[in-house]
């Protein structure tokens, strides 16, 4: 990636700090396993970002209990083959921090490759409801007919944003190819911490032609320097106001401002600590060089 419209070097990421809510919830150490059967379609990287997904899910749903019974879905791919999602629709804990490194264990059984996922980590229980977020991620156009999920070189990226009630947003995207998450909004000219929301309101971000905010919009173009990279857009929200953590710039150059993931990681522990509002929307991204 690199960036012109501010272009995007390929990976970047997220990161916010809290000032919400003055109380902290009470966290517990979790650990959840899941044996996972990916399909033939997916890479390995995203095969181990799902089972880890779901490990972490099981590990919320042991400690915690569930809402609503397990879902499922249905999805097509491209290249005409399905991929059956499970998911527990609604997990009563939310995850803070994962402890030490996630175990992945590869093998086949009756000739399916299969990944287990073994994690260990710190959550909470969540006992108020979150807020509903509608979140689009488009590819090339503002408009939610081009949501899509996988880009290639130098594909635009734009982000529909919506939240039923007022509060503050902070998007961030992360490679951790190489380790470096950058900050998409705030705008780097913006001096705001995170930016304002209105309830009801349809936000298109990274679009100079659906630009409400009234400043200085950055638009954002998609590369990868290998065949095939995994990205993560995070958005936090939170209906308290809350500050973005201390970012690092490369004097003289139009990278986005960025930091590693541990140092984000250990804000955004931080900020679900110290803020029961605040929540993320997580969506993952693949990048093809061709």
């Amino acid at each position: 990636m690199d960036m012109k419209k501010a272009v995007l070097l390929l990976s970047l990421c997220f990161a916010v700090l809290g000032t919400g809510a003055s109380f902290a919830q009470k966290q517990k150490s979790v650990e959840g396993e899941y044996l996972f059967y990916p399909p033939t379609s997916m890479s390995l990287m995203e095969a181990e970002k799902e089972a880890l997904r779901r490990a972490q899910i099981e590990a919320l749903a042991k400690e915690f209990g569930t809402s609503v019974s397990q879902s499922s879905l249905s999805l097509s791919s491209d290249k005409g083959e399905e991929f059956y999602q499970e998911g527990v629709g609604l997990v009563k804990g939310e995850w803070i921090e994962t402890i030490g490194e996630p175990v992945f264990e590869r093998g086949f059984d009756n000739n399916l490759m299969y990944i287990r996922c073994r994690v260990k980590g710190k959550a909470r229980e969540i006992k108020n409801s979150k807020v509903e977020l509608e979140v689009h991620v488009l590819c090339n156009v503002p408009d939610d007919r081009y949501e899509n999920s996988e880009f290639h070189n130098g594909d635009n990226i734009y982000l529909h944003f919506e939240a039923p009630v007022d509060g503050y947003l902070a998007v961030f995207l992360y490679d951790d190819i190489n380790d470096v998450v950058s900050c998409l909004l705030p705008y780097r000219r913006d001096k705001c911490g995170s930016v304002a929301i209105k309830a009801d309101k349809p936000y298109f971000f990274f679009s100079k032609e659906k630009n409400v905010l009234g400043l200085r919009t950055e638009e954002y173009s998609m590369g990868s320097q290998k065949e095939l990279e995994i990205n993560t857009l995070y958005m936090v929200f939170s209906k308290n106001e809350f500050t973005k953590p201390t970012l690092e710039a490369e004097e003289g150059r139009t990278v986005l401002k960025h930091l590693t993931f541990e140092k984000f990681n250990q804000w955004m522990v931080k900020l679900q600590a110290q803020d029961a509002d605040a929540q993320i929307e997580k969506r993952v991204l693949s990048i093809y060089r061709d």
